[in-house]
């Protein structure tokens, strides 16, 4: 029983064995052949597109072809749908294998053979050679052709250019191009019909893609058109051309067309063709200004190389596929249209203009600028440079003469001369412009080369800390004498890039910029004449980058959390500043700090400061870590800090000590007692009281107070208007401020009271203008009584109004509205900001039978208001939207206090209409 369950293991192992052999087998691209045979190449497989596939000889599955790959004799060739690929072979020819085609190749005594099962081919036969045998149905055909292109579709041949012979057994046919023959039984002429069709098969065509393919053909009537994406036709689309032109509009890609002749009932060959949709040419000039007569050369956007014709205003020239350049000899702005010029682009559009500049040939070379003549050149060394460097504003090649050669500049214009000896040189300058030499300025200059008694390539080295640093000089001379100290960035002082005139032998000279400089001091004398010192060397260096400073491990920061005047802080930071930071200790020689603070992983903040403190106003409470590194003024960043914990901490109350009196922008008359008062501190008993001219404090005058209150005399304040603030320890008040009116005559002004009336009561006269969509009420005139009345609640400042108006309308309609309002404003530093709300309940007129009706309606508004100083904006954005402005005019008779306020007030709604009044209030506080 164990001996039979041990022979079926073997087996099923022995079966799994020989499965995974056969699988590799038949998954193998190339076997050995099982039965002799010999890897001859045929050809190389070119050119592929999409699904194409391949089975050697002593291959037992079809593999994907890939490109460039050798194939060699009896290899199977098999394209799918929409699939092509090229056969090139080493005499030249080359066969095109198109779409759903399948054939075995090999190549014999100089023979192409070709067996094919299906489908259809072009061969390009450009060597005699070789003959092309195909064999279709069992039967062989021989083509021969020293340059022809034939085309196999079905039983059909046909000669698409150029000539050759096609033999079958007995039978041979000399084909011309255009000819078709049947093949069959025997080899034979076949007519061609619809005769003189202008489309040559297998050609390509560029046509704009709204213009179509115009196809003519010999008069023949009653025929069809059919066209296809598939040589097979089983998607077709038929036509009935009404004459012998028919303009086919066919997609990009390969098409096949054919004609049927109901009446005859026959089929044409079928002609295929490649559709690419023309475009316009993109051309780039290597050059918008040329000189007349030079040549411009430019390239295009299309592969390959095409023929162009170009319009330059009135002419037209025509450029070959090998020379893409054309010359302009016409001195002016010319216009240049670009188009391809070639029989198969039968459409070809023209490129957009482009624009060249044709300047007149110059009569004379460049001026040269440096060196001047007669200038003289003083080097150290065996050999020295002299800097060349012309006036060129043009694009022509230029250079000068020197010695015999000729020297092209640089498209800055400058060159460099080599001198061995000292002596006179003299150069020339020039234009070279199609290979025609305009001379031009000559310059003779003078070169003393001396040899150098120091080593150059030692130097005082000197760190500069900043840009702008001085750096002392000093030499051995005469005490007395003028010297000039030059700096140059060279050792032959072509350019001079400081100077400085220097009585005596020490100077000092500000650098900002660092390096390799050389510096001599050359001895002016009282004749005039120079003695120059020997040059010395200068290295300028950055320090090292700065060191990170230090900072405290672990950072404890308190923030406020009130929202109110967080907000505040947002809008006006001058009035309301956080004073959260975080602060280091200061680096000497930096410019600025890079702080970086992080959340976890996650990097919150990277600024660049220049301060040793940062703002952590928008970090809320929680645990962070940070680091800074130190840039000095040369932007070197240094290394950075070990990290630090900042931990930010909520502060349970507000650390700002609330003031309570004055009122902010309260006023006071000159004979009264200010008193002061805000909320104490719990742990502070004496509070510091800080009054100023300005809201900055910068000149302060101040009070150490025990308690939360005391009282100042308005009479000793020569201000209008003062700033006040309180602080003890960490604690601190934000700013407020309060006026005093100076009295001119104390004795004659007195004041009942320092708080400001209530009660308000007014009439107002206004002209009304009123306009919706049932009537116009236009010109109204109205008077309004009402009253208002004043209370405060914490800061904020609410008046209650009620007002009636009433006039009238089409001369007999009385007029009348109500309006009820309740407003709210909070000081914001110099004004105030609030809300108002309004109901009003009023007349209200629509027109029925040509008649005016009267009604009364209510509306309801809401909107902002702000006050500045005496002046009012309203604006109302639900119910009745509109603007309101008005100002007040205080006035002070028979010691009451009365306003004047004239007043402006739009509305607008859907239903209410468009209403416009101008006012004039008159009021008296009580």
């Amino acid at each position: 029983m164990v001996k039979r369950q041990f022979d079926t293991y073997i087996i099923i192992f022995l079966f799994f064995v020989s499965f995974a052999i056969l699988y590799k087998l038949l998954t193998l691209q190339y076997l050995y052949p099982f039965s002799g045979g010999e890897r001859i190449s045929a050809g190389q497989l070119t050119s592929l597109v999409n699904d194409v596939r391949r089975k050697s000889f002593d291959q037992v599955s079809w593999v994907d072809a890939s490109d460039e790959e050798t194939i060699y004799n009896n290899d199977k060739i098999f394209t799918d749908n929409n699939s092509k690929a090229q056969i090139k072979f080493e005499s030249g020819n080359l066969i095109t294998i198109n779409e759903e085609s399948l054939f075995k190749v090999s190549i014999i005594n100089n023979t192409i053979n070709l067996d094919m099962e299906r489908g259809s081919f072009i061969a390009d036969l450009t060597s005699d050679a070789e003959v092309l045998l195909f064999i279709l149905g069992g039967k062989e055909y021989k083509v021969k052709s020293k340059k022809g292109k034939i085309k196999i579709t079905g039983n059909q041949i046909s000669l698409l250019s150029g000539e050759a012979s096609l033999v079958s057994g007995s039978s041979k046919l000399e084909l011309k191009q255009g000819e078709i023959a049947k093949l069959d039984e025997h080899i034979e002429f076949v007519e061609k019909f619809p005769a003189k069709l202008n489309i040559i098969d297998a050609k390509t065509y560029y046509i704009q893609k709204d213009k179509g393919l115009t196809l003519n053909w010999e008069s023949l009537k009653k025929l069809k058109l059919e066209s296809s994406f598939d040589i097979s036709f089983e998607k077709r689309s038929v036509y009935s051309p009404l004459d012998n032109t028919f303009v086919l509009h066919l997609q990009e890609g390969m098409n096949y067309i054919r004609f049927i002749d109901p009446i005859k009932n026959q089929i044409s060959n079928i002609t295929s063709m490649n559709i690419i949709y023309e475009t316009v040419p993109e051309i780039t000039l290597d050059r918008n200004k040329v000189f007349s007569g030079e040549e411009v050369s430019f390239k295009d956007n299309f592969e390959g190389k095409w023929s162009y014709e170009i319009r330059l205003g009135d002419k037209t020239l025509k450029t070959s596929s090998l020379k893409h350049s054309f010359q302009i000899n016409e001195v002016g702005s010319q216009s240049v249209l670009f188009k391809v010029d070639d029989p198969d682009r039968l459409d070809a559009l023209w490129s957009k203009p482009l624009q060249v500049e044709v300047l007149s040939l110059p009569k004379r070379g460049p001026r040269i600028l440096s060196p001047t003549e007669g200038q003289e050149f003083y080097l150290y060394g065996d050999h020295g440079i002299v800097n060349v460097e012309v006036d060129n504003t043009t694009d022509a090649t230029t250079g000068v003469l020197f010695q015999g050669n000729k020297l092209l500049l640089s498209d800055e214009n400058k060159t460099e001369l080599t001198i061995n000896k000292s002596g006179t040189q003299e150069i020339e300058s020039f234009f070279e412009i199609s290979d025609q030499v305009i001379g031009g300025s000559k310059r003779k200059f003078h070169v003393y080369l001396e040899p150098s008694g120091l080593d150059l390539e030692q130097g005082a080295k000197f760190i500069l800390k900043k840009p702008g640093q001085e750096v002392d000089f000093d030499w051995a001379g005469v005490a007395s004498a003028n010297y000039l100290l030059e700096i140059s960035n060279d050792r032959n002082f072509q350019k001079i890039a400081k100077t400085k005139n220097v009585k005596g032998l020490t100077a000092k000279m500000s650098f900002s910029k660092t390096g390799e400089m050389f510096w001599r001091a050359k001895k002016i004398n009282k004749d005039g004449t120079v003695e120059y010192g020997s040059p010395k060397k200068i290295i300028l260096s950055k320090p090292l980058a700065p060191s990170a400073p230090k900072i405290r491990k672990v950072i404890k920061k308190r923030v406020t959390t009130n929202i109110l005047n967080s907000i505040l802080d947002f809008i006006f930071p001058a009035a309301y500043a956080a004073e959260d930071v975080l602060e280091w200790t200061p680096v000497n020689d930096v410019e600025s700090y890079r702080v970086e603070i992080y959340r976890g992983e996650k990097l919150l903040i990277n600024e660049i400061v220049n301060d040793n403190a940062i703002s952590i106003q928008s970090l809320t409470p929680g645990s962070y870590k940070y680091r800074i590194a130190s840039i000095d003024y040369w932007e070197q960043q240094g290394e950075f800090s070990e990290f630090a914990t900042l931990i930010i901490e909520k502060v349970v109350k507000n650390p700002i000590i609330n003031l309570i009196a004055p009122e902010h922008r309260q006023s006071f008359d000159g004979d009264e007692v200010i008193k002061f008062e805000w909320e104490a501190v719990e742990g502070e008993n004496v509070y510091n009281v800080e009054l100023s001219n300005s809201l900055s404090f910068k000149i302060t005058k101040e009070f150490k107070v025990k308690g939360s209150m005391f009282e100042l005399d308005a009479k000793k304040m020569r201000l209008n208007k003062i700033f006040w603030r309180v602080s003890a320890g960490k604690w601190k008040s934000k700013r407020r401020y309060f006026e005093v009116k100076q009295l001119t005559k104390a004795s004659e002004i007195k004041k009942a009271s320092s708080r400001r009336s209530k009660w308000l009561v007014y009439f107002s006269p206004r002209k009304t203008s009123r306009e919706t969509s049932r009537a116009k009420i236009d010109g109204v005139d109205m008077i309004s009584f009402g009253g208002s009345y004043y209370f405060d609640y914490q800061k904020f400042n609410f008046t209650a109004s009620f007002d009636k108006s009433s006039g009238k309308v089409f001369n007999d309609l009385s007029y009348s509205e109500n309006t009820f309002s309740l407003k709210g404003l909070y000081p914001v530093r110099s004004f105030d900001l609030g809300m108002k709300l309004s109901i009003r309940n009023g007349n209200d007129y629509k027109v029925e039978s040509n008649k005016v009706v009267e009604a009364r309606t209510t509306n309801f508004s809401v909107g902002l208001e702000t006050k500045v100083w005496d002046l009012s904006l309203g604006y109302t954005f639900v119910g009745l939207s509109g603007l309101d402005i008005r100002y007040d005019f205080p006035l002070s008779l028979y010691k009451k206090n009365f306003v004047l306020t004239p007043q402006f007030v739009t509305r607008d709604s859907e239903d209410y209409g468009k209403e416009t009044s101008f006012g004039l209030l008159f009021g008296i506080s009580l």
